[in-house]
């Protein structure tokens, strides 16, 4: 649909956006095509869309995937997405929270085969749906998000910033991930008052870090970065049941007690991790 088929249909039906659920809904035609183009998705994939706003990306998902299914939050929109999803016979709508929505039902419905995620999600849960994907099993192959611009830069930053933290370890660690496009406020309606940026997240599998249990991992990088001004082994002491095999565990990592949380780089912390798995076990 083009800009003016979106507002002919939202004014139809006298819907109005909702500032609480962050909803811009994308209508730019050219940029719609370049996410399903970026997204990778083929006849065998099943898509999972989390917010089908107008139904303008679903539409598109649904001419190249086997099956589409759009988690939707706001059940006003369902007058909406009847109109210009009825004549789509491999799309469901699913209204309901996707960080609430059981991950087998997504899958379930999906049916049998490769699960790619593609999205303009809600800028302010950004954080937690990545989370989410991160942790689902089974993991999907890849997901192409439409986020604000500098959410993207924070998941994709290196050691030494400030933007650099938990989840940009995890995603250098677990994902191959790429800002692959800007896209401008003009291009949503009504435009957002942030640049945004899509991001393609394509996910490793598990046995990328065999020595290096996602748990484990999990809470060493939020203990780390709790208090980004205090020394690692001020932060991570609690993991550990005395101050003796905590300095062991790093003088084996190779990092010196005096670094700060942003100063270790992915890799380290998947090897002080492990070095915390293997401690936890004996």
């Amino acid at each position: 649909m083009r800009e003016e088929e979106t507002q002919r249909i939202l004014q139809e039906h006298q819907f109005r956006q909702k500032k609480s659920l962050g909803q811009h809904f994308l209508h730019d035609s050219h940029i719609l095509e370049e996410i399903v183009r970026i997204s990778g998705v083929a006849d065998t994939d099943g898509v999972l869309e989390i917010g089908a706003g107008a139904g303008t990306l679903t539409r598109r998902l649904s001419c190249r995937a086997r099956q589409v299914l759009a988690v939707e939050v706001d059940r006003s929109l369902i007058p909406v997405l009847e109109e210009s999803l009825t004549d789509l016979p491999n799309v469901r709508v699913r209204f309901g929270d996707f960080l609430r929505v059981p991950w087998g039902e997504i899958t379930d419905s999906l049916g049998e085969g490769s699960v790619r995620v593609v999205a303009n999600i809600p800028y302010a849960i950004t954080t937690e749906i990545v989370e989410r994907l991160l942790q689902a099993r089974p993991m999907p192959v890849s997901a192409t998000l439409l986020v604000q611009k500098e959410a993207a830069q924070r998941m994709l930053a290196v050691p030494g910033g400030k933007d650099y933290g938990p989840l940009s370890v995890c995603m250098a660690l677990y994902t191959q991930s790429t800002l692959a496009m800007e896209v401008p406020p003009s291009a949503f309606v009504p435009p957002p008052h942030v640049d945004s940026a899509v991001l393609h997240i394509r996910f490793l599998k598990e046995e990328a870090w065999p020595g290096c249990p996602r748990e484990d991992l999990d809470r060493l990088v939020h203990v780390a970065f709790r208090s980004r001004r205090k020394q690692i082994h001020n932060n991570i002491a609690a993991l550990f049941p005395d101050q003796s095999s905590m300095l062991d565990a790093l003088e084996q990592a190779g990092l010196r007690p005096s670094l700060r949380a942003e100063q270790i780089t992915p890799e380290e912390y998947a090897l002080l991790a492990g070095i915390l798995a293997q401690a936890r076990h004996k």
